[in-house]
Order: structure tokens, then sequence, then C-alpha cells
């Protein structure tokens, strides 16, 4: 599936916008940490870094490469802000990451699973 034909440049860049997702879910667990008490919110943030750090490893190879199981888990991100944003009731930073993880998911959503085949008449 990696080098499927006719991909668009936004198809074939979309691993960028993960990835950006990526780097920018450590700062939304900063934000996390910030002010009183940031010793209970600790194990957030180094949630927040490992998932940047698994997401990163697996945009930069099989993501990137096409493969299908990449884009399915993926959406942990989405997933992940969604629930972030219902926990806290602020859309602020969780908003922003959950639009750009969107962007990045569905923009290459052809190149994961390619125009619908043709039906054959019997």
């Amino acid at each position: 599936m990696a080098s499927a034909p006719n991909l668009r440049w936004y198809e074939e860049k979309a691993w960028a916008v993960m990835l950006l997702v990526c780097a920018l879910a450590p700062v939304a667990g900063l934000v996390d940490l910030a002010g009183a008490g940031w010793q209970e919110r600790l194990p957030a943030g180094t949630l927040a870094a490992g998932m940047a750090l698994f997401g990163a490893a697996i945009t930069l190879s099989a993501f990137r490469r096409g493969e299908r199981w990449a884009w399915f888990v993926l959406w942990y991100y989405p997933a992940f802000f969604t629930a972030h944003i219902l926990a806290s009731g602020s859309g602020i930073p969780g908003m922003p990451l959950l639009l750009l993880s969107m962007l990045g998911l569905l923009l290459p959503v052809r190149r994961f699973f390619g125009e619908r085949p043709a039906r054959r008449v019997a």
C-alpha cells in the first residue's frame, strides 16, 4: 500500500501533520503540570511524553509507509484529546490538538483505503 499511484501531495505529507501532533502532545501535558499540586499531575505529563514518543515512532515508520494498521492505531490521539476535553471542561489546549490530529488522519484516507473498486455487472 505504500506506493499507491496518483497520490495527492497532502496524502503523501499527512505524516508531517501527525508528527506535529506528537511533538505538541507533551506541551499539553506541561500545561497540565503548571500551577500548584504539580506532583499529583506528574503522571499525566509522563503519559503525554510517552504517548508522544510512541506516536512519533509509529508515524515515522508504518504510517509514513502507508500501513493501514498504523492509521487505526493513531486514532488514539483524537480519542485521547476528546476525553481530555470532556474531563477537563476546557478546550485549551486539547481542541487544537484534536482538530490537528483528525486532519492528519483524514487527509490520507484514500492512501490507506484506496478508491472503491468498480462494481461488476453480472
